[in-house]
């Protein structure tokens, strides 16, 4: 797992979902996270005490670490702050092209989703049922009177 360049992450995201697709099963999982690149080669308390030692402090650019995996493959890559609004726009292009089959994020909402739908399908019946219901109640009303 090294790390990538733009456009070879992307392909290579494109291949891990063409890959879980073409499975029928299968996911793909996409992680982000702000971090700071090595200083020197050298990172956590190794890190703070060439800093400390250092009289030049470099000046600590967060970049945005994400990562991709369908499981068993993993790729990477490290995204500066002046690229990542261009970078996010082709990766959620990506993503939107292959991501077909979410699930909802809880149970009641799709419980709710699918009563909305039933909702709407009879908002949609009811106009030619009312006029139905109201035609058939003046003749029901009509036979009443006249028992």
């Amino acid at each position: 797992m090294g790390l990538l360049g733009e456009a070879e992450f992307l392909e290579a995201l494109r291949r891990l979902y063409e890959d879980s697709r073409s499975k029928n099963s299968g996911s793909v999982w996409i992680t982000f996270k702000r971090t700071f690149p090595e200083v020197g080669g050298s990172r956590g308390a190794k890190r703070r005490r060439k800093l400390e030692g250092c009289e030049e402090k470099p000046e600590a650019v967060p970049v945005c670490l994400v990562r991709a995996t369908d499981g068993k493959k993993k790729i990477s890559i490290q995204v500066e702050a002046e690229k990542a609004s261009s970078f996010s726009q082709r990766l959620f292009e990506v993503s939107r092209l292959y991501t077909d089959q979410v699930k909802p994020s809880s149970p009641g909402a799709a419980k709710d989703k699918q009563q909305k739908d039933k909702q709407q399908t009879q908002r949609q019946r009811k106009p030619r049922q009312d006029k139905k219901n109201k035609s058939e109640g003046r003749s029901n009303s009509s036979l009443k009177r006249e028992m």
